[in-house]
């Protein structure tokens, strides 16, 4: 067998799949915040999006064929249904774009015009871009002087009517300041999870989603406006009408890569390859258009879904799908008649995993700054109970594991859920992929996941299924959680608690920036600042909450969504976009608001609780002055408040302020409605907006500095603060009762030889103690500090490490300093 290496490891299972790793084009655009100095910070001049850079990984190009394909689509359908033009615009996309097949490829499927480049998306928002191509700066280089004029000309069209502009045109003038980055707030139109949704199109396909829309239009049309209003008859005629319109597009485009890849056959001159090619040609005249008939045709029709869902229809980060649940009923039938081997099939498997990774997006840089490392979140889950409450693990769960053992991509990242019945050989072959320092499998626990989906209206029948749709979310596939009312924003919370310090006032834009709550100096107890700081929650997420139904209410009029909602349940029944039918009362996966920093706040009312009002040791006049002064001069302060007992380490006097503050926080975010009418929750998977929000912070009574990371998710202890080993971190988080906190996001970082040897076994009883103290969610960094410290010294040494952020894997080359800088503080635990 040949090999294909990188440093000292070689990728992939076979001499295909080593060449497919060694080759692959990793899209990924990074961003960093550069350091301002304290006057920048305190001048009221800061501009919170100047001060971020982007560098490449090894984007090569942005590609303007969607834009141009998609506008072409608009314009020839002007005066139509809005529905009926998105569909006619999607359609000419997948009809005109370039397609491509690679060597070696047996997976095939594209979204640009070539590997590398990105495509854009300007009925969202091309404002950002064609500012970013006109400074000259790293985005003007991706592009061609002739291919800049053609977007610039492109998105003259699309000037008001990106959606970016008809939500700053509808905003009333108090809220469209809150629009970006604005300290306490980051909320990004751009960003919603995928549709998540593959059974449909692999147990009927394209052929037969197309025939349930034609019967259900004939149907709609032969009761007429029986039973409902004119409206409404229109409305379901043409959404209907337009879910053909796309999916008809849809089945036309494999058979697009079917004739390419026939045309290709007869040009080879390897006959290995020209089998391949002819092999390809098969699959893809059978798929999507009709349901797979072997494992081959289901992995390819699953990843022509995924790439238009995510990448080509619309962008959209997650899968949200149990892969292995979903995939072994075809191996394993096709093992049954001998169709493919083992060997094959995991071959096949690494195949998918290299154009996993290929998948990436062009986001403005401040978007960038909240998904440090370009992650896509396309999660895969594994394990699990079947729907008599059995374990579901199977032969692909292990191949699963197995392929992202021997492929080593970031994508596709992998979760399991754990329960106390699941396959003890599963759990020590996670370890050892857990070893490899990939930073996944995470582990999610059926036991608080189910109950919580209950009490949100999921039936008991359908519970069972329940899957991750990005970083900790879960959703039910096929249900159509992710068309819903969208992500609200991100909120960071220690900068309500900042404001509440000062009486509303922002020192970084020396202006009122929150609401009068009061002079902290003349508090007269931890109360009188708990009270403070939920008034600026509430506030700000106000703000966010009439944003929030204002962008709603123009997606459900602008971006539908016909090809995808064909493929989700109750779509066609109803003759509805996945827009405007949302299952289970409303209740969608994105119906959150993530926040940054809770564990901060903790730890700073613990300070002055401690500090001010127990042992008075210190004065909440010296406290805020050292604060404001980034404790410039108050090292011995500094090093006071540091030594407070922190959450993380089993200390009950920590762990209650940290138990007040999720369920404090919480209650108050469910005063206010999501667009559906369902309560908002808050929600742990920040990603690494708690490094993103952290730069526009300023000191906090915890003893972190001015513009330091806050602690990573909404469950990890503050980077190096957990002291006292990994299982008392465990007993701190366990304190707080997650179905009245919501999805908390926990990382820790372990020593590797803690999964070597005898301690793999110890490891696995500890994933047992977490489990059993009812956590939701635990992931984990398996690396020697020393090696990151190796590694951000030689970047160059290190083109393929992998460190897990905060609900996602990234490569370290792709991280900026002070984001590498917090994962090696983290805390290395180990068990022996």
């Amino acid at each position: 067998m040949a090999t294909t290496t990188v440093g000292t490891t070689t990728y992939g299972s076979t001499s295909r799949t080593q060449r497919l790793r060694a080759r692959r084009i990793y899209p990924g655009v990074a961003a960093e915040a550069v350091e301002c100095t304290k006057e920048e910070r305190t001048s009221g001049q800061l501009d919170y999006l100047r001060g971020i850079k982007t560098h490449l990984r090894t984007f090569s190009k942005i590609c303007p064929e969607r834009a141009r394909l998609l506008t072409e689509g608009y314009r020839e359908s002007e005066g139509e249904p809005e529905v009926i033009r998105r569909a006619k615009a999607v359609a000419n996309i997948l009809d005109k774009m370039t397609i491509y097949i690679e060597d070696d490829e047996l997976i095939v499927g594209n979204y640009a015009s070539s590997p590398g480049a990105l495509p854009t998306f300007p009925e969202w928002d091309y404002i950002w871009l064609d500012a970013a191509i006109s400074s000259g700066g790293f985005y003007a280089q991706r592009v061609s002087k002739e291919e800049a004029k053609e977007l610039q000309k492109i998105h003259t069209y699309w000037k008001g009517k990106s959606f970016r502009d008809r939500v700053l045109a509808g905003l009333p003038p108090d809220l469209a300041e809150w629009m970006g980055f604005s300290g306490p707030l980051y909320i990004d139109t751009f960003i919603e999870g995928a549709a998540h949704g593959h059974k449909r199109l692999l147990q009927i396909g394209q052929n037969g989603i197309i025939k349930m829309c034609r019967d259900k239009l004939a149907e709609v049309r032969q009761q007429g406006v029986k039973g409902k209003t004119a409206r409404e008859y229109m409305d379901q005629v043409a959404n209907l009408e337009a879910m053909i319109i796309a999916n008809e597009a849809f089945g036309r485009f494999g058979q697009r890569y079917a004739k390419l890849a026939r045309k290709m056959a007869t040009k080879e001159n390897n006959p290995a390859r020209r089998k391949e090619l002819e092999k390809i040609a098969e699959v893809c005249d059978w798929v999507p258009a009709n349901p797979p008939r072997n494992f081959w045709e289901a992995l390819q029709s699953f990843f022509f879904s995924h790439i238009i869902r995510s990448a080509i229809e619309y962008y959209g980060t997650g899968s949200g799908t149990r892969f292995d649940v979903a995939m072994y009923p075809f191996y394993k039938k096709d093992r049954e008649e001998g169709g493919i081997t083992r060997e094959e099939a995991l071959e096949l498997l690494e195949c998918l995993w290299v154009k996993m990774e290929g998948i990436s997006s062009l986001r403005p840089p401040e978007g960038e700054l909240v998904s440090v490392g370009s992650s896509q979140f396309q999660t895969f889950t594994l394990g699990g109970v079947d729907e008599k409450g059995k374990d579901a693990t199977n032969e692909m769960s292990y191949m699963c594991l197995g392929a992202s053992m021997n492929i080593r991509t970031i994508q596709p990242t992998l979760v399991i859920r754990y329960h106390p019945k699941i396959d003890p050989g599963f759990i020590d072959r996670a370890i050892d992929l857990l070893h490899t320092g990939i930073g996944f499998p995470s582990f999610n626990s059926d036991s608080q996941a189910i109950p919580m989906l209950l009490r949100r209206g999921v039936p008991p029948n359908e519970v069972w299924d329940w899957t991750v749709g990005g970083c900790v979310q879960w959703i039910i596939p096929d249900k159509n959680q992710g068309l819903g009312p969208a992500l609200v924003g991100f909120l960071s919370v220690a900068k309500c608690l900042d404001l509440a310090l000062n009486d509303g006032y922002c020192r970084f834009l020396s202006r009122q920036l929150g609401p009068h709550t009061g002079d902290p100096r003349k508090f007269r107890s931890i109360e009188d600042f708990k009270e403070a700081y939920l008034k600026q929650v509430n506030f700000f997420v106000d703000k966010m909450v009439q944003i929030h139904h204002i962008e709603e209410e123009l997606k459900r009029t602008y971006l539908k969504r016909p090809l995808i909602s064909a493929h989700l349940d109750g779509c066609i029944e109803q003759g509805k976009d996945g827009r405007d039918f949302v299952p289970y009362n409303g209740w969608a996966v994105e119906n959150n608001i993530k926040v940054a920093g809770m564990i901060n706040v903790a730890d700073s009312l613990t300070v002055i609780k401690k500090l001010v009002f127990e042992d008075r040791v210190a004065t909440i006049e010296g406290l805020l002055e050292a604060v404001r002064n980034d404790w410039e001069g108050k090292e011995d302060l500094r090093q006071e408040c540091l030594r407070i007992p922190k959450y993380g380490n089993d200390d009950d006097y920590a762990d209650e302020m940290a138990q007040w503050v999720h369920y404090a926080t919480q209650a108050e975010v469910r005063k206010f409605k999501c667009y559906s009418g369902t309560e908002l929750w808050i929600e742990g998977s920040v990603i690494s907006a708690y490094y993103a929000l952290g730069r526009f912070c300023p000191a906090t009574p915890d003893g972190r500095k001015d513009s330091q990371p806050f602690a990573d998710g909404t469950g990890s202890p503050t980077a190096g603060a957990d002291t006292h080993g990994p299982t008392a971190t465990l007993c701190s988080l366990g304190k707080i009762d997650i179905h009245r906190a919501h999805g908390m996001l926990f990382n820790q970082k372990f020593m590797p030889h803690s999964l070597e040897g005898e301690n793999k076994k110890l490891f696995a009883h500890y994933l047992r103690t977490w489990y059993d103290l009812g956590i939701y969610h635990v992931q984990f960094n398996v690396v020697d500090r020393a090696v990151l410290l190796h590694a951000q010294a030689h970047p160059e040494k290190y083109p393929d490490l992998v460190v897990r952020v905060a609900g996602y894997s990234a490569y370290w080359a792709d991280l900026g300093k002070p984001l590498q800088d917090d994962i090696i503080r983290r805390t290395e635990q180990c068990l022996a």
